[in-house]
């Protein structure tokens, strides 16, 4: 990261080409404070010691929001920064940002210069600039109100717990974006069993969350074909064969639970390992890397076969839980353990949120899904609920 501070009671007299630049100022003040060049495709804003652009205003939380450039276009995505994040005013999650637009963290106003603009002073807007900035923020509204749209639909599609006879299961699903590659699900087989899984698609975005849509459905009609995880995983796999771009690909970890007996049906396909969490406080995890993830090439499929034993709990996640700041998989399986043996006599739920707590200040610099299932088999539960409203998930 290259940034040219602006020499004190001078103006900055920068020209830049090729390069998109950043013009930080103070709030109320014209003069630009200091010039960043944006060389790279993405950048955390914050004034934490972590933070690509680091601002020293208390007003700032440690990691504010995220500048990415993709395909040509730069977004700003709000980190869940405690003063938000505007552009031109308006308080905004996500927005695409053109050349011009006020950015305004904290204190501090970032307008965005595109290659060969010359710098001295922040601009002042003639008639049709502002037009021009009033369309841009009616068309951004509109992409909003579209990708609202989409984040509710897919979170419809994920379900916020579900309660079994002896098996209770709860979700914490959080896109990195407004929608996200990562697809959790649970339901119940004709036959009593129930069928868990959580999957991680390549890449983020709508791209990936339009193949983890596609997930849904599939896991679906193979329940209601009565199909095993073995036919489940390659019907999946020729279709995603099919239809995945280039060098895109699926992890999968999805289990058959047997509630009565605790006997389950566990299939890895290239995904991270599940951990057998213990009512006394042991965390194990299942066996991982017999099967090629799913997209990829023709393939048969293994299953490993176990038994969750009562008051015990199964943990399925992405990597956006296990790769997340100084988080290896022995720390996570340390963590989740500490958590099951505080929360022993707990629910599924009680254990996904203690979990959410637990992982909250463990995110790193790189911003991905984070998703993560917790499956707890108790000797009795109330009588079975609907799988939970989406309308009140709970985030990892």
């Amino acid at each position: 990261m290259h940034i040219v501070p602006s020499t004190p009671g001078r103006r900055s007299r920068q020209t830049r080409t090729g390069v998109a630049t950043l013009l930080v100022s103070r709030e109320g003040s014209r003069a630009i404070e200091r010039n960043v060049g944006l060389d790279g495709s993405k950048w955390i804003i914050g004034r934490g010691p972590a933070a690509d652009i680091r601002l020293d205003d208390d007003t700032v939380s440690r990691e504010h929001v995220e500048l990415t450039r993709e395909a040509g276009a730069f977004w700003v995505h709000d980190l869940g920064s405690t003063n938000g994040t505007y552009v031109n005013g308006l308080l905004v999650r996500r927005r695409a940002v053109i050349a011009g637009d006020a950015i305004t963290v904290g204190h501090h106003t970032l307008r965005l210069a595109q290659p060969s603009t010359r710098i001295s002073t922040l601009p002042r807007w003639d008639v049709s600039e502002r037009a021009t900035v009033r369309c841009h923020n009616r068309v951004a509204a509109s992409v909003e109100r579209e990708l609202e749209l989409a984040r509710q639909i897919q979170h419809r599609l994920v379900p916020d717990s579900a309660r079994f006879p002896q098996l209770e299961v709860a979700v914490g699903f959080e896109p990195c974006s407004w929608v996200g590659g990562d697809y959790a699900d649970t339901l119940p087989l004709a036959d009593g069993r129930v069928l868990i899984a959580v999957a991680d698609v390549c890449g983020k975005g709508l791209q990936a969350a339009l193949v983890a849509s596609s997930l849904h459905t599939l896991v679906h009609a193979s329940a209601d074909r009565a199909e095993g995880l073995c036919e489940t995983a390659t019907r999946m796999n020729r279709y995603l064969m099919r239809f995945l771009p280039p060098h895109s690909f699926v992890t999968l970890g999805a289990m058959i639970i047997d509630p009565a007996s605790g006997m389950f049906e566990h299939l890895n396909a290239g995904h991270l390992p599940a951990l057998m969490l213990s009512a006394s406080g042991g965390a194990a995890p299942l066996a991982a890397g017999r099967n090629v993830p799913l997209g990829v090439i023709e393939s048969s499929f293994e299953i490993q076969r176990g038994l969750l034993a009562l008051g015990d709990a199964i943990l399925l996640y992405t990597d956006g839980i296990s790769e997340s700041d100084d988080m290896s998989h022995g720390r996570l399986a340390r963590l989740a353990a500490g958590v099951m043996t505080s929360h022993r006599g707990g629910s599924a739920t009680d254990l996904r949120e203690a979990l959410a707590r637990a992982l909250a200040p463990c995110r790193g610099a790189e911003v991905d899904d984070r998703t993560f299932l917790v499956a707890k088999r108790s000797a009795s539960l109330p009588e079975p609920a609907a799988i939970g409203d989406a309308s009140e998930r709970h985030v990892a």
